[in-house]
């Protein structure tokens, strides 16, 4: 038996393609630059489509070639098929290439949202280690609270033996 060959989702083949060929994690400026670009894309482009579709049926269907009734039609014709398959062909290679840059931006998009879940990771970490030193350093704190409390209230007044001189240290 063959197994058949299940179909990718093109968020199933981003994933593939990034866990093989990664790419660099890219800034913050690429990403909006890329996503701009494809603001502009050929599939957004209303002149174009509209010419498409100002076509006149004759272009496209085959059964009307019976109608033509001398050279000069089909002359006619033939001139207009070829400039629509002049516009088409060109339009279907901007298409193209706009479907490359669109799964480029989704492998752009996908491995900027990695890095930034491992930022996150670290940063919740990095995080956590500082609330576990705010945390020793009130207990800390709340020693040296209780030990000042324990200290005289009043140093000033203290009668404390004066300190010895150099020559009594010094001295056998």
């Amino acid at each position: 038996r063959r197994k058949t060959k299940r179909k990718l989702s093109l968020r199933e083949e981003i994933r593939r393609d990034l866990a093989i060929n990664p790419i660099p994690v890219p800034v913050v400026d690429e990403v909006i630059k890329m996503l701009q670009e494809l603001e502009n894309s050929p599939s957004s482009d209303a002149d174009v489509r509209e010419k498409i579709a100002a076509l006149p049926i004759e272009v496209s269907d085959s059964n009307l070639l019976k109608n033509l009734r001398d050279k000069q039609e089909a002359t006619d014709l033939y001139k207009l098929v070829q400039m629509a398959h002049g516009l088409l062909e060109e339009y279907n290679l901007r298409l193209e290439s706009e479907l490359r840059s669109r799964r480029y931006a989704a492998k752009m998009l996908l491995g900027y949202i990695q890095a930034q879940d491992r930022q996150i990771e670290y940063e919740e970490k990095l995080l956590e280690d500082y609330k576990n030193k705010l945390s020793k350093l009130n207990t800390i704190r709340d020693e040296i609270d209780k030990h000042k409390k324990n200290l005289p209230q009043d140093v000033n007044n203290m009668q404390v033996p004066p300190l010895p001189s150099a020559g009594d240290l010094f001295a056998r």
